[in-house]
């Protein structure tokens, strides 16, 4: 388990919002990430917002999984899609729409890690949650996902109990 903050500093086009001034736009976000007992393709899901409706206006949409309070809810993006197809079970979907931490927490998975992020810098408090979720979030995916010759013994715990709600 890790957590840290992570800054970006990007340069912008002259005019670009308050960056126009030092031509820089920056970013801090804290991080928290788990190592998985499987790997899997690289595949985010986060809450829906304004950029996501812009983008979607030029073309660039996110992967929908034809349940439509889902997808009006969440962005999923995979560069490979049957990554997410067999992630985000029907199961997953109705407890991704009821479990209120995805208001606030985005998930990514990529190769033997799960990591969630806040943006801001990352404040003591903020570590056990937000590994919690991370935790939480793999509990709940579908057992075909979750199989693996080289298990972590912490989050086979977690699956372990989270067992009874399994989504396969």
């Amino acid at each position: 388990m890790f957590s840290f903050d992570y800054e970006q500093s990007t340069l912008l086009p002259h005019g670009a919002n308050d960056a126009a001034r030092t031509g820089r736009s920056h970013f801090t976000y804290a991080i928290a990430s788990v190592l998985l007992p499987f790997v899997w393709p690289t595949v985010q899901a986060k809450p829906e917002g304004v950029l996501t409706e812009l983008k979607a206006a030029f073309g660039m949409r996110d992967l929908q999984l034809g349940n439509p309070a889902f997808d009006q809810r969440f962005h999923l993006s995979a560069p490979e899609p049957h990554a997410a197809y067999g992630l985000f079970s029907p199961a997953m979907q109705q407890w991704m729409l009821t479990e209120p931490r995805f208001a606030q927490y985005p998930f990514r998975i990529s190769g033997n890690e799960i990591l969630t992020w806040w943006p801001g810098h990352l404040q003591a408090e903020m570590i056990f949650p937000m590994l919690d979720f991370c935790l939480d979030v793999v509990a709940q995916l579908p057992a075909n996902a979750r199989q693996s010759p080289a298990p972590n013994p912490l989050v086979q715990w977690r699956i372990a109990e989270g067992a009874g709600n399994d989504a396969s």
